[in-house]
């Protein structure tokens, strides 16, 4: 088998594990800081207006050194621009939570990267998507 494919799905488990049990109660967040921790990736997290990752979820992301960039209103510009280089890299993997019309952009964007969505899940409460794009 391929060193390198294991790996990265060990990579890619980990993230999704992270992300999910992060969007668990509280009770699943000191696993998924620790998964986020061993994953070693550039990771961005992009917030729309009125939308933000539970507390929890956002302090240990921040813990493991996750860039968190406000979404702006022309998301598209945004990528093209100063965050340029961070956002467009394969090997930055994208959090956020935001509306559907800006993730169906974002995942767009990413996807010229060859990055895919490995979790997405509607909130309830707030109406924002959370998702995972690696």
């Amino acid at each position: 088998m391929n060193q390198g494919l294991v790996s990265r799905r060990e990579l890619l488990a980990g993230a999704g594990m992270a992300l999910t049990g992060a969007l668990w109660p509280v009770r699943s967040t000191a696993a998924a800081g620790a998964a986020w921790a061993q994953t070693g990736a550039d990771t961005a997290v992009l917030q729309a207006h009125g939308h933000r990752l539970p507390a929890e979820v956002h302090r240990q992301l921040a813990a493991c050194g996750a860039r968190f960039i406000a979404l702006e209103e022309d998301p598209v510009r945004q990528w093209r621009g100063a965050a340029a280089a961070l956002l467009a890299a394969r090997s930055t993997r994208l959090v956020g939570a935001t509306r559907w019309p800006e993730f169906l952009l974002v995942r767009g964007l990413a996807e010229e990267s060859g990055r895919r969505v490995r979790y997405q899940q509607r909130d309830c409460a707030s109406g924002a998507i959370l998702w995972l794009i690696a």
